[in-house]
């Protein structure tokens, strides 16, 4: 069960946003979630040729394997470290990112007094859908609000 707080916030600091907040955020979401995804393929690049070389080093090993390898491994944990920035700054946006990979974000919000997410990817030129908090990605519904309405508070 969700409590809200007296100051509209959800108990655990999240906000429900209406539609048109989520819509003043996007250019930022979408610049922030662009960079996600570029770091998110350079991470996985990088972790799937140190896998390749450890396979190797096990056979053959040389210094020069063993240098590429500490600077893959301290290149992934500077990824790691930019993911984590992306993602706090979708929270500071009020939402989360679901999925780096595809730029999938969620937002926070509330239709007809039913906890929701507002529900976004890189795919989508603007915000179309949404599903209920306890359903999934392929639950999510086409957002069909009359023009200038909200969908929370």
């Amino acid at each position: 069960m969700v409590v809200k707080k007296d100051d509209g916030k959800l108990k655990g600091g999240h906000e429900n946003l209406s539609l048109e907040e989520v819509r003043r955020r996007m250019p930022l979401l979408k610049r922030v979630a662009l960079d996600a995804m570029e770091t998110y393929e350079s991470r996985q690049k990088h972790r799937e040729f140190l896998d390749e070389l450890i396979v190797i080093s096990k056979k053959f090993s040389s210094p020069e394997i063993n240098e590429t390898m500490g600077r893959l491994r301290r290149e992934i944990v500077e990824f790691d470290r930019d993911m984590e920035g992306y993602d706090q700054e979708v929270q500071h946006l009020g939402g989360f990112l679901e999925d780096a990979a595809k730029g999938l974000a969620y937002f926070y919000s509330e239709r007809d007094g039913r906890e929701i997410y507002f529900v976004w990817d890189m795919s989508e030129p603007e915000l179309v859908f949404w599903h209920g908090r306890e359903e999934s990605f392929s639950d999510r519904l086409p957002i069909e609000f009359p023009e200038g309405s909200q969908a929370s508070r």
